[in-house]
């Protein structure tokens, strides 16, 4: 199935660990690399992506736990097709701290797998937004490099269960789609609305596939043979 990563054929690496104060955190498969800030989010405007053959085909991909940013406490590349973010959720309101932790783990392939886990570290349940904004923009590589890169070539459409991106360059197609089992979309993003159990936990997996299609005309449909 596309969108799945592949498992096999994987070369040696003992692993090594990211620099969370700066720079970028990078993870490859082939012609498949996906570039990240430290805390895994790949926000609008930077270098940042999910690159398939050259094409940025995810320019974001950011995490969200209700309206904001989880803080960093660790990350790290087990493999080189994989990597780890750990962090753990801003305070609720009227507590002095969190009781919320975040795991990210993100696999590349034949495109893209995500899987997130909360976890509640609270006697009590407690109800929480999950948002994944996401955007693909289909940038040329050197596009991004050169910061040449347009935001929103790829029009957004819901589908059954997430969202698809599709971009047409002259006879080619190119569509993205992102599966996300249980989620809404809306304003540009992926939303849960989750009610943790106490001291429980929720999970979810995100798929990204990529397609590509040569586009055929109605004249080219009625040619004689």
């Amino acid at each position: 199935m596309r969108g799945v990563v592949p498992v096999t054929e994987r070369w040696e690496f003992d692993g090594d660990s990211v620099i969370r104060s700066a720079g970028s955190v990078t993870i490859l498969d082939g012609s498949t690399f996906c570039m990240a800030g430290p805390s895994g989010d790949v926000e609008l405007g930077e270098v940042h992506g999910l690159f398939v053959e050259d094409t940025r085909v995810l320019s974001r991909w950011t995490l969200d736990i209700d309206g904001d940013r989880p803080e960093l406490l660790r990350s790290f590349i087990p493999t080189p097709y994989h990597a780890v973010f750990v962090s753990r959720a801003r305070p609720q309101h009227g507590r002095a701290d969190s009781t919320l932790l975040i795991r990210r783990e993100r696999f590349v392939g034949q495109g893209m797998r995500e899987d997130i886990v909360v976890g509640s570290h609270a006697p009590h349940p407690t109800r929480v937004e999950v948002t994944v904004r996401v955007d693909a923009d289909f940038a040329d590589l050197f596009a991004v490099k050169e910061g040449r890169a347009r935001l929103n070539e790829g029009a957004p459409e819901q589908s059954a269960d997430g969202v698809r991106f599709e971009h047409d360059v002259g006879e080619r197609s190119r569509s993205v789609n992102v599966r996300a089992p249980g989620a809404s979309y809306r304003d540009g993003a992926l939303r849960w609305d989750v009610t943790l159990p106490p001291r429980g936990e929720w999970r979810t997996t995100l798929y990204i596939g990529v397609h590509e299609a040569v586009v055929v005309t109605p004249e080219e449909w009625m040619l004689p043979y």
